[in-house]
């Protein structure tokens, strides 16, 4: 190392160890807090292209069911929601749950108890809160299954009924599972 006339190290640029220090945990504060936004804006955009992506399969699949003959379309759904991994259910004029793709077979998921999870996924819980806090994300309101399944449990699926073309809504499961759902 080269020292100039003062016996200061030339690489310093004159700065005392203490500032030196600072700027360094400033940078480290300042790229964790980067980091933070980059990863809420990653998780927004991932919800996002999965909202538009399943609109349009949503889309494809009624009108699909239209141009098929009624015997097919249990066969169609069951092959569309083992492929998605999705629930589809329809409901009649008047609100009544006609059909549902879990009573056709098995479910193609299954939502879990927090309760019931070991202690870092509850430890993961309060990490996503604690960044949604930070972030100021806007909290998803929670998913609930109705205790009667009609068409007005679900507000997405009362405005498609009113006229709107396709409405989709993102919940969270109590174990903070992303729940998306869309109505056409």
């Amino acid at each position: 190392m080269m020292a100039d006339d003062a016996g200061r190290l030339v690489w310093s640029a004159r700065w005392s160890l203490t500032t030196r220090i600072l700027a360094v945990n400033i940078f480290a504060i300042a790229l964790l807090a980067v980091g933070f936004f980059y990863l809420d804006s990653y998780r927004t955009r991932l919800t996002d292209a999965r909202l538009a992506a399943m609109g349009d399969q949503l889309t494809l699949l009624t009108d699909t069911l239209e141009a098929v003959p009624p015997v097919a379309r249990e066969r169609l759904v069951t092959r569309f929601t083992d492929r998605t991994g999705s629930r589809l259910r329809f409901y009649g004029n008047d609100g009544a749950l006609r059909v549902d793709s879990f009573a056709l077979h098995p479910p193609t998921y299954v939502l879990l108890d927090p309760d019931q999870q070991p202690w870092f996924r509850e430890a993961a819980r309060i990490m996503d809160r604690g960044l949604d806090w930070i972030v100021g994300a806007p909290v998803p309101l929670a998913y609930v299954e109705p205790a009667r399944d009609r068409l007005t449990a679900w507000p997405e699926a009362v405005a498609a009924q009113a006229g709107a073309r396709l409405v989709q809504r993102h919940r969270l499961a109590p174990d903070r599972t992303p729940v998306l759902s869309a109505a056409i």
